[in-house]
C-alpha cells in the first residue's frame, strides 16, 4: 500500500479578539498534527461594533502580525494557507478597503465568510471533539446550539443531525455591552434592563421553538469561555462541563446580583472577561427558560479547529 503523501498548511482566524495561527502536517483527517500555533489579541469587534468602521491603526497592526506569520511560514517551508475572517471584518463598512489593504502588504487573500458558514465550521470542531472524546447525544432528542461571539448570537435547532431551524442574531456580548453606558451597566436596574432587551430581541426565536422537545442546550463559541470560568468555579476550563436544568437555575439565582468587582473577585475573572459576565449569565439563563432544556453542556471547541477539519477534507476530496 503506498504511503500517504505528508502536505503542511498555515490555517488563520482573523476573530474579533485574536488572530490565530496553526501550522499543520497532515495524511488525513485522522492524522494531523499541529507543529506550532501562534495567537495575538486584537481589539477589533469591539472598535468595529462601535464604529462600523476598522481604524487605520488597528489596519497596521493586523497587517504587522500577518506579516509575523508569513515570516513564520517561510521559516518552516510552508506555502498553503487558509484564511478567513467572521463577525468583525464581515461588518466593517470600510471591508473592501481592508481587505485590498491587507492583500497589497501582506501578499494573504482573507476570505470573509458568512454567519451560516461560521455556524457551520463551528459545528464540525464540535461534533469531531465531542466524538473524540466520547460524548455521545441521543439522536431522536433536540439540540439546540447557542453559538456566543462578541458580535452575535447564532440559535441553531437540530433534531437528530438535521438542522430544523437557524436564526442569527445581533446579540454578541461585546455588543450588548455597547448597549448600555457605563453608569448604566452599575445601575441596580441593569439586570432588569438587559433582561428585557435580551427577551425583545430573542422573542421571535422563542416562538419558533414552542412545543419543540429540547434535551440540551449547547454552548459553543469564543465568548462562551466566560461562562466555562463562572460554572467551573473561577478555574479556568479546559474541557467539556454539564449541568442540569436545576443546577443552571440555582447558579443563576446565586450569582445574578453581583456586581462587577464581586463576579471578578469570587471567580477570578480577567479584565474582559469581567465586562461581559453579567450579560453573559442573563443571556445563558434565558437560553435555559426559552428553549426548556434539560441540561446544558459546553463542550470545548475553537473556530480555527473548525477550520481546519474544513480545510483538510477538501484537499483530500475537492468535491467535499
Amino acid at each position: 500500500m503506498a504511503k500517504k503523501k505528508l502536505r503542511s498548511a498555515a490555517v488563520i482566524h482573523l476573530g474579533s479578539e485574536n488572530i490565530t495561527m496553526q501550522l499543520i502536517e497532515y495524511t488525513g483527517l485522522d492524522d494531523v498534527r499541529i507543529v506550532t500555533e501562534l495567537r495575538n489579541k486584537v481589539r477589533l469587534g469591539e472598535e468595529t461594533f462601535q464604529t462600523h468602521k476598522i481604524s487605520f491603526q488597528t489596519m497596521l497592526e493586523i497587517v504587522g502580525i500577518l506579516k509575523g506569520y508569513r515570516q513564520v511560514m517561510k521559516e518552516y517551508g510552508v506555502k498553503e494557507y487558509l484564511l478567513q475572517a467572521t463577525t468583525a471584518v464581515r461588518e466593517a463598512e470600510n471591508r473592501t478597503y481592508f481587505l485590498d489593504q491587507v492583500k497589497v502588504k501582506t501578499g494573504f487573500q482573507i476570505e470573509v465568510i458568512n454567519m451560516s458558514r461560521e455556524i457551520y465550521t463551528k459545528m464540525a470542531s464540535l461534533m469531531r471533539n465531542m466524538e473524540a472524546k466520547d460524548i455521545h447525544l441521543d439522536e431522536n432528542a433536540g439540540m439546540l446550539l447557542a453559538d456566543i461571539s462578541s458580535g452575535g448570537l447564532g440559535l441553531t435547532y437540530l433534531k437528530g443531525r438535521e438542522v430544523k431551524f437557524q436564526q442569527n442574531l445581533h446579540v454578541g456580548l461585546v455588543r450588548l455591552k455597547e448597549q448600555f453606558t457605563r453608569n448604566e451597566r452599575s445601575s441596580v436596574h441593569f439586570e432588569q434592563a438587559l433582561n428585557e432587551y435580551l427577551q425583545d430581541r430573542i422573542g421571535v426565536v422563542a416562538e419558533e421553538l414552542e412545543g419543540e422537545d429540547i434535551q440540551t442546550l449547547l454552548l459553543t463559541g469564543t465568548e462562551s469561555q466566560v461562562l466555562l470560568d463562572l460554572f467551573g468555579g473561577g478555574k479556568k476550563q479546559k474541557g467539556s462541563i454539564s449541568f442540569r436544568a436545576e443546577e443552571v437555575a440555582a447558579f443563576y439565582e446565586k450569582t445574578h446580583k453581583y456586581n462587577d468587582v464581586q463576579l471578578q473577585k469570587l471567580f477570578n475573572l480577567l479584565p474582559e472577561e469581567v465586562e461581559v459576565a453579567q450579560p453573559a449569565l442573563s443571556l445563558c439563563h434565558l437560553l435555559m427558560q426559552m428553549s426548556r432544556a434539560e441540561r446544558i453542556l459546553m463542550p470545548e471547541d475553537r473556530f480555527i479547529d473548525g477550520m481546519k477539519i474544513l480545510y483538510i477534507a477538501r484537499q483530500l476530496d475537492p468535491a467535499f
